[in-house]
């Protein structure tokens, strides 16, 4: 660190070379493109068929895995780890370990500095908890399920993330002190679908501004995930917790002292999702298994649980799936809803209700609200001071005033969309407004698509009046994502939010949102960006010749789409940068297109064992054919005609392994040099070959240097630096300057080179210099990490730091470098002031002396 003042830097001669190209040939053949395809389904058949799949989910008549367990299974496929490890132990100490990689000097980040998030703001994301404050209307902070927790003081309109890098920003609930609004307790680990693990249970003493993790509730082997936590109604210091193990076990823990510690009051083989205690009298409390419901009337205290899910008379049925419950207030009433098992695929959904605070129980209604996927949603609300009136949900919402005997349908997920008007899909969590009942019927909801509103839910009748409170809600999980050459439009696929496009000049606010369901991968034409493409989960291919505003199917040919057992749930596929009439996608077979889907043809067969494609590259230098394609055994192909392949593994042990492969990229400056990324928790995941695949080496780093064990997503290079390399993790970015020898990790990002501690799911650029991170759970960010940044103080044109529109004040070239960028400075007195440098920067002067004040 320096304080520079009246620095005189000497002349340095910059030298700049032209290279002309001219005259490159690319084999690739045109002869099929065009725009004109035969044989597509306009937009209309493309959402009506989403639709279809979803109703005949809830219709119980859909067999294939197009649910929740889709994707779990798929995240579960990606992130193996060694037998006897434990994945919640394993991200534990990766995050000590990125500690101490923060004390490593000089600090190298390839550049990497200021992040910019560029929403969805307007979007939202899964959420599993919503808390109001007790004394103000204005205050609500949410839970996401990979997002964190975000907070609001003037009633939605406007949100705002605590703490960027917890240690686990996967939150499950969220609970109050009824003594003390400073006093606030947050779960982690979503275990309903096991999605990213938790790291316990945190508190906070400031109203949610900052966090402590309760060390008593960190245990990887028994608390991976705490599905619900709830807090005693009048004594803040007694709270129970519901988890599930990795062995898919759980307990009932219990902390009488405010979390400091914790106990094991009940156990079962299989694990515990919910927990509810009676408000008006706290000795009883209910807790639900997946196979099973128990009652204790002592808090939850040990030996004072009874199991009254045994198909007993006046009991719940023996097996009742995963139940979610709501007592009443100022009566004994409690109503239950259970995913009660009919049959494999076949929709299900039971109310059952409690007039002696669930000593006995009786038998309402069998709506099949929870579809096929009752363990995922499950929500029950029952309103205070009634014995009937209830809103309960499932996919969608509904509501009934005598007890569940006759239902109405208040929401619909086919009409949400991003400016409300219905609520969205997959409910999660009912709160009524602090008010509710002094004048006030106001409800919120907590779901796939983030918080919604209703002013009057139980009084009407139709699915419509929600409004949606996503405004800088930005929790919206991202599998995939591409951008058109000058980042003006971006295109993501997401969680149950579809494919979403992003106008720069619209703003982070204003994304927009055809429909919902789950969005994969994407791609823009760079020399017609009105032509861009998406996908359905299992390849259901689609394209828009409008820029995104509607699509056809372009699946004629392709046969592994639309198949669980064909193709993976997020499928890969690439388009041709080069020559973009041409894709390559892969299923258990590898397809090529040459007409922009009109036509797919097979050109490799599956290979022995049937693996799964998980990876497609294609080459992205001018005549270059060359394709790659991994899989899900760590088996690689390449290919420089469609006819010819060639296994790609050489004679370097390790290489393969029969593990998942989650990324391939070919170095735009050397296509000899391709770096594989291999999913999971064991060593060596990042390997490389610089001479097109004869040998490879693995690239864990070294010393201080070396990478955390934690599952990687994706890699870059870097596009004018051929040293300089991103790596998309489960906990953020790490960044090397010299190709992977040393990673690195610095005070800036805290926890990695990323601008929060979230999975990182895609890496990409655009305008040349601006890269781009997809992630599961914050949205979209984007950073330059510039090689070279030049100023002259004599430029009164545009500025963005590149030769020909170089900054003209020190400031705003030191403001746009990170460590490792070389500042280029044309000869002028710079008076800046004085200023702290603490970046590791190399400052050049050229065309005279420069003198920095």
């Amino acid at each position: 660190m320096k304080n520079w003042h009246k620095i005189l830097i000497p002349v340095l001669a910059l030298v700049l070379v032209g290279v002309g190209l001219s005259g490159l040939n690319d084999t690739r053949d045109s002869s099929e493109g065009g725009d004109q395809v035969a044989g597509l389904q306009r937009h209309k058949s493309v959402v009506q068929a989403k639709i279809d799949r979803k109703q005949a989910k809830i219709d119980g008549t859909y067999k294939a895995p197009q649910n929740p367990d889709g994707f779990a299974d798929f995240r579960h496929m990606v992130r193996p780890h060694p037998q006897g490890t434990n994945i919640t132990q394993l991200m534990l100490e990766a995050k000590d370990q990125t500690k101490s990689m923060r004390s490593i000097e000089p600090q190298k980040d390839a550049g990497l500095w200021d992040w910019s998030w560029l929403g969805p703001g307007n979007i939202g994301g899964r959420i599993r908890a919503i808390l109001l404050h007790p004394d103000d209307e204005d205050i609500m902070w949410i839970g996401s399920a990979s997002g964190g927790i975000w907070k609001t003081v003037n009633g939605g309109n406007h949100w705002f993330p605590l703490w960027d890098f917890m240690s686990s920003i996967s939150i499950t609930a969220l609970e109050m002190d009824p003594n003390n609004t400073d006093i606030m307790y947050a779960a982690t680990g979503e275990g309903f679908t096991e999605m990213p693990p938790g790291a316990g249970i945190f508190k906070s003493y400031d109203g949610g501004e900052t966090w402590t993790q309760l060390a008593d509730s960190v245990d990887p082997e028994e608390y991976k995930w705490i599905n619900d936590l709830v807090i005693h109604p009048t004594n803040g210091e007694i709270l129970l917790a519901a988890t599930k193990n990795d062995i898919g076990s759980g307990w009932i823990i219990r902390s009488d002292d405010g979390g400091d510690s914790w106990t094991p009051v009940l156990n079962n083989n299989l694990y515990f999702t919910d927990l509810a205690i009676d408000p008006d009298d706290p000795t009883v409390v209910l807790a639900s298994c997946l196979n099973t419901v128990y009652r204790s009337d002592a808090t939850g205290i040990a030996n004072s649980w009874v199991e009254i899910g045994t198909g007993l008379p006046g009991g719940l049925p023996d097996i009742t799936g995963r139940t979610t419950f709501s007592f009443g207030v100022g009566n004994d009433m409690v109503y239950a809803s259970l995913d009660v098992p009919i049959g494999e695929g076949e929709a299900q959904g039971e109310i059952w209700r409690s007039s002696d605070n669930g000593l006995t129980w009786e038998w309402r209604n069998s709506p099949l609200h929870l579809a096929t996927a009752g363990h995922y949603f499950n929500a029950i609300w029952l309103e205070p001071g009634s014995t009937e009136r209830i809103i309960f949900g499932g996919i969608n919402l509904f509501k009934s005033l005598n007890g569940g005997t006759n239902l109405t349908v208040i929401s619909r997920w086919q009409n949400y969309n991003n400016n409300g008007g219905s609520a969205h899909g997959d409910q999660h969590v009912i709160v009524p407004h602090i008010n509710y009942g002094n004048g006030n019927t106001t409800v919120f909801v907590g779901n796939d698509g983030g918080i919604q509103r209703h002013p009057f839910p139980l009084e009407w009748d139709y699915t419509s009046g929600w409004v949606n409170l996503a405004n800088n809600l930005g929790i919206t999980q991202f599998y995939h994502a591409d951008a058109n050459l000058d980042g003006s439009v971006i295109l993501g696929g997401t969680q149950d939010n579809d494919d979403l496009r992003f106008t720069r000049s619209d703003g982070p606010q204003a994304w927009y949102q055809a429909s919902t369901g789950d969005g994969t991968y994407n791609a823009i034409n760079p020399e017609a960006d009105h032509i861009m493409y998406t996908a359905y989960v299992h390849l259901d291919m689609s394209r828009s010749f409008d820029g995104g505003d509607s699509y056809y199917a372009i699946i004629d040919g392709l046969w592994d789409a639309n198949n669980a057992d064909r193709s993976l749930f997020i499928a890969p596929f690439a388009l041709d940068k080069v020559w973009p009439s041409y894709l390559v996608a892969g299923g258990r077979s590898i397809w090529r297109t040459s007409n922009s889907g009109g036509y797919w043809h097979e050109v490799l067969e599956p290979l022995n064992g049937d693996p799964l494609c998980s990876a497609v590259e294609i080459s992205p230098a001018v005549g270059a054919v060359v394709t790659w394609v991994g899989y899900t055994d760590g088996s690689i192909r390449k290919t420089e005609n469609f006819t010819d392949w060639t296994t790609v593994t050489g004679t370097s042990p390790g290489i393969g392994s029969f593990r998942y492969i989650t990324d391939i990229e070919i170095s735009p400056h050397d296509s000899q040099t391709i770096i594989i990324v291999y999913g999971g928790y064991s060593e060596n995941r990042i390997w490389i070959t610089r001479n097109n695949g004869q040998t490879w080496n693995p690239l864990p780093g070294h010393g201080d240097g070396v990478l955390p064990i934690i599952h990687t997503n994706c890699v870059t290079f870097h596009p004018n630096n051929p040293d300089w390399i991103y790596l998309g993790t489960d906990i953020g970015i790490f960044a090397s300057e010299d190709m992977g020898q040393n990673w690195s990790v610095t005070q800036r990002h805290n926890l990695s080179e990323g601008p929060a501690y979230v999975e990182v799911t895609d890496l990409f650029w655009h305008s040349g210099d601006t890269l781009v991170g997809a992630t599961y759970g914050r949205g979209i960010y984007e950073c330059r990490p510039l090689e070279f940044v030049f100023i002259d103080i004599a430029n009164n044109g545009d500025e963005d730091g590149s030769w020909s529109d170089p900054y003209n004040t020190f400031d705003e070239g030191y403001n746009a470098s990170g460590n490792g960028s070389n500042l280029i400075m044309t000869g002028g007195d710079y008076n800046q002031g004085n200023r702290v440098l603490v970046k590791r920067l190399e400052i050049s002067g050229q065309e005279g002396t420069v003198i920095i004040r």
